[in-house]
């Protein structure tokens, strides 16, 4: 596997210039019932550092037990009841939603396991006999092609339409916003939302790392650091970088300004994308964004 440290040393620092997460060790139960909610939309959360190591520890071969046996449900319930933020927790996240079919949550938790600054193969336990990050990005791999051949990404194999043509891509129900079916640099398949206010297409960092691994991001890629308000009004610096190129729909743009944000992040389809186009719209009752090419 190539080696990420410097690539992976850079997005730490920008994470640590946002500020670091509070820790939410003990959560009451309503707050806990809420982040159940959140699990099979891929929004739930680890956010416990030091204050739940002890915790962790003490409960880790239980829920090795629970991967093991693929009881998903148990799994991921005891991994939030604790809270601890660590790539192996995430894995097990991940692990859960891809075992109840929650592929698109699972590919978000699977990312954040790859950037979780508290790493399980640093402590004495070597993440219980699981070879992370290399099972991680295993399984983001089988994903890519799970989700390539779902229905809902079959319309990127549709032919692109004549010169100037008016293409319609049809949209998906998402957490507030459409969503689109994309391909990123011809290989991993993603659901982007499609927000205008955002001001840039945007990846999360963990995404950053599989593709730096991959060989489909390189350091020359990238071209400078900015600093954007995030959904929860905070300040945070991030990476922008030239995307290779980016297919949503028949429709495929070269050379894409992206962002890398930092933490759990969002894949948004903003206006370094929708700028490229004589105009774009989102017809409600057919569900269709619509483009216009110049």
């Amino acid at each position: 596997m190539p080696p990420r440290r410097p690539f992976t040393a850079l997005l730490l620092f920008l994470s640590l210039l946002s500020g670091c997460a509070a820790q939410n060790a003990g959560l009451p139960p309503a707050a806990l019932a809420g982040q159940k909610a959140d699990f099979t939309s891929g929004y739930a959360m680890l956010s416990c550092n030091l204050g739940c190591v002890s915790d962790y520890g003490f409960h880790r071969k239980d829920m090795k037990k629970l991967y093991d046996a693929g009881d998903w449900n148990g799994l991921y319930g005891e991994v939030l009841n604790i809270g601890e933020d660590i790539d192996q927790g995430w894995f097990y996240l991940g692990a859960s939603a891809e075992g109840l079919g929650d592929d698109e949550a699972a590919q978000r938790y699977y990312f954040i396991s790859l950037i979780s600054p508290f790493q399980c193969r640093r402590g004495l336990n070597v993440c219980d006999g699981l070879d992370l990050p290399a099972l991680t990005e295993q399984r983001l791999t089988a994903l890519d092609a799970k989700l390539a051949a779902s229905p809902e990404f079959a319309q990127l194999a549709a032919p692109p339409g004549p010169p100037g043509a008016e293409t319609d891509i049809h949209l998906l129900p998402g957490k507030g916003l459409f969503q689109v079916p994309a391909l990123l640099d011809g290989k991993i398949p993603l659901l982007f939302a499609v927000d205008s206010g955002s001001s840039g297409v945007t990846i999360p960092e963990g995404l950053a790392v599989l593709m730096f691994d991959k060989g489909l991001m390189k350091k020359s890629d990238i071209v400078g650091v900015t600093h954007a308000v995030m959904g929860n009004g905070s300040v945070a610096p991030v990476i922008i970088f030239h995307i290779a190129s980016l297919r949503v729909g028949g429709v495929v743009l070269k050379n894409v300004i992206g962002g890398i944000t930092p933490g759990p992040g969002e894949l948004l389809l903003g206006q370094t994308f929708l700028n490229r186009f004589k105009s774009w719209s989102i017809d409600n009752s057919r569900q269709m964004l619509v483009l216009q090419p110049e």
